[in-house]
């Protein structure tokens, strides 16, 4: 036989208190005697302060505040649960979407022809490369490559003064 947990109508318990217990243990963290006393009274037209009073009696006898505070770890239970199935999800998805716009990527620097690069693209080409496989393998940033751009600039002039003697030549 399944040991009922706490939260649930308890042995002994009526009908009617169970009830006002599931009303005080909706309420949530927010709960209170007076909350439901003013909910019965609303709806019955019945005293706040009579319905409170028996309200008392059940929450004492049935021992409201714990099976309330067992509900509500229970609850934060199943909502971490969720959460993470969730998060989990989430994470897969957005892997698939980046391994979608990698591929995209790849598929478009693939039909790039070396001729079609200028020396600036080519070198921040071969300096993302370097970064991309040093940080892969745990390594710091620092490449060999040539990032900055006086020094492409410098290396455009150097092969335009090549470029100048060879002509000359």
């Amino acid at each position: 036989m399944k040991e009922i947990e706490i939260w649930e109508k308890q042995k002994g318990e009526t009908t009617k208190s169970y009830d006002a217990f599931i009303r005080y243990r909706e309420l949530g963290y927010a709960r209170s005697i007076q909350k439901v006393s003013q909910m019965y009274a609303n709806e019955t037209g019945r005293r706040v302060n009579t319905i409170a009073q028996q309200l008392k009696r059940w929450s004492v006898k049935y021992n409201w505040v714990k099976r309330a505070e067992q509900w509500d770890l229970q609850q934060d239970k199943i909502y971490q649960a969720e959460n993470q199935e969730k998060l989990k999800n989430m994470r897969e998805r957005h892997l698939t979407y980046e391994a979608v716009k990698q591929q995209k990527g790849f598929d478009r620097i693939r039909k790039i022809e070396p001729e079609d690069l200028d020396p600036k693209e080519a070198l921040l080409f071969l300096d993302s490369g370097i970064r991309g496989e040093r940080t892969l393998h745990g390594e710091p940033e620092s490449t060999l490559g040539v990032t900055e751009v006086r020094k492409v600039q410098k290396l455009r002039f150097l092969d335009q003064m090549n470029d100048d003697e060879d002509e000359s030549s």
